[in-house]
């Protein structure tokens, strides 16, 4: 006897055929791992409507305000040189901090000729300025007057103290005592023994 199709949708009180091994529900790590992708295509056109959303959006950033070059030098020291009160070049702020006086930049405009103090680098520049603007006495002068340096005596109404450690560390620095070596410490102490 031949078999008819059956038609299943037909009939409310019939059961479906039993399933096969191959159209058996997937399980659940399957599923979970098939989801994953799904999840992560929603957060890309998720992001991506952002960042349109963002690129259409008008952006104004802050105006930050810069002082004018004019402010900053207006501020900077300027350099005055007086050999006679001992204001030296050594004693001033840190080089490239500094602005020159008309009188001790037409000096140094001078002293470089035929160069163009523009064309002279930031090292060269200081050696020639501390060699312009320096102290005048030698090193073995400022050597002898350091080891010279006495204290001003103690009275009831100053303590003179810390003065004269100001004026030591000050004499060691201008003096480069760090570098006294055994022969220059010797003839400094014979100057020092010397009947002034």
């Amino acid at each position: 006897m031949p078999s008819t199709p059956t038609d299943w949708s037909s009939t409310s009180t019939a059961t479906p055929p039993p399933s096969t091994s191959l159209e058996a529900a997937p399980p659940p790590w399957l599923a979970a791992m098939l989801s994953v992708p799904q999840q992560q295509n929603q957060q890309m056109v998720s992001m991506m409507e952002k960042l349109l959303e963002n690129k259409a959006a008008p952006t104004t950033l802050p105006a930050i305000p810069f002082p004018a070059p004019g402010d900053l030098v207006r501020d900077l020291p300027t350099f005055c040189y007086d050999n006679d009160d001992d204001i030296t070049f050594k004693d001033s702020s840190p080089p490239s901090m500094i602005e020159l006086d008309r009188h001790a930049y037409k000096t140094y405009t001078d002293y470089v000729l035929p160069q163009e103090p523009r064309h002279i680098n930031l090292a060269a520049t200081v050696d020639k300025l501390t060699k312009l603007f320096g102290p005048k006495q030698t090193l073995i002068r400022r050597r002898f007057e350091f080891l010279q340096s006495t204290c001003e005596p103690l009275s009831t109404s100053h303590v003179p103290y810390r003065d004269f450690s100001n004026k030591i560390k000050k004499k060691f620095e201008d003096a480069s005592m760090k570098d006294v070596d055994g022969d220059s410490l010797k003839c400094l102490v014979f100057l020092s023994g010397l009947p002034l």
